[in-house]
């Protein structure tokens, strides 16, 4: 049977070794993350440690790469103090100076590197960023274009649209990642999908309207061209001379007016022959071309 006082003599032992008997020269661990300004963690930055010691000591330095969380562990390095500098493509050097742990001690808030990006880099982020909602904005235009100032909309030219839209989308997501290209996505994804159902509704709804007004426009054509054949054979008078073109009364009707052929002077007596389109077409009777 294990006795309480046993096992409590074996615990105090090992806490004695632990604090008193010194570490190997290799047995200490530099740990630590790195992120960006707004607390968001810095993958793929390369870290590397330099030993500050005396000069005759022997050297030590090492690298790695952060993980996908921001976080880099040295293990097996001497204790003491290091030299510490992180390095990012795109992003401005950091430099700190840090001191080895004993294995097992809590991460410190100290070990934080922040890293800021270059201005270089950050104003082709924003140019970036531009130009991708530049595109998608493009998109929509097209996508309202199309539906709203065309007098038919195109199948095709919706398509190329939509097209557009999702490259701009794509590019953001590529180029500046979820966090710009995700909401960017979600918002011109909704916004194209409304011009694209109310659009498809106006449109519908201006071409049924057009196609009333053309239809009424035929009617009315049609009964116009019905009264103007009542005139054929009918005599009237020339209001204006007419050089092809001019103005009769017939009976109590004033019309536009051509002439079969030649010349008809005003005052002069004419006879609606037949109807072109919505114009009567006369000539004078035979009786006074002769006389004239």
């Amino acid at each position: 049977m294990i006795q309480p006082k046993r096992v409590a003599g074996l615990c105090l032992t090992y806490l004695l070794w632990v604090a008193f008997v010194p570490l190997p020269a290799d047995a200490a661990v530099i740990r630590g993350r790195v992120e960006s300004p707004q607390s968001l963690a810095l993958g793929r930055v390369t870290v590397t440690v330099e030993l500050m010691g005396a000069a005759g000591e022997d050297p030590f330095s090492a690298s790695e790469q952060t993980d996908e969380q921001g976080r880099y562990v040295f293990e097996n390095v001497p204790d003491g103090m290091f030299g510490l500098s992180a390095q990012k493509q795109g992003w401005l050097d950091a430099e700190t100076v840090v001191s080895s742990t004993r294995p097992g001690v809590p991460e410190r808030s100290g070990d934080v590197i922040v890293m800021e990006l270059t201005p270089l880099y950050l104003l082709l982020t924003n140019l970036q960023f531009g130009g991708t909602l530049y595109v998608v904005l493009f998109g929509l235009l097209i996508l309202i274009f199309n539906f709203y100032w065309v007098p038919e909309p195109s199948k095709g030219v919706a398509i190329a649209g939509w097209l557009v839209l999702a490259l701009g989308i794509g590019v953001a997501n590529y180029r500046t990642g979820l966090r710009v290209g995700l909401p960017m996505g979600l918002i011109g994804g909704a916004a194209a999908i409304a011009i694209h159902k109310l659009g498809h509704k106006t449109a519908s709804r201006r071409l049924a309207e057009e196609q009333q007004e053309i239809q009424q426009q035929h009617d009315r054509d049609e009964w116009e061209r019905e009264r103007l054949w009542t005139l054929v054979g009918k005599a009237g008078t020339a209001v204006s001379d007419l050089k092809a073109h001019g103005t009769v009364q017939i009976g109590d009707a004033v019309l536009q007016a051509r002439a079969l052929r030649g010349y008809i002077p005003r005052d002069s007596r004419v006879v609606v022959t037949k109807i072109e389109g919505l114009t009567p077409i006369v000539e004078q009777p035979h009786s006074d071309t002769l006389a004239g």
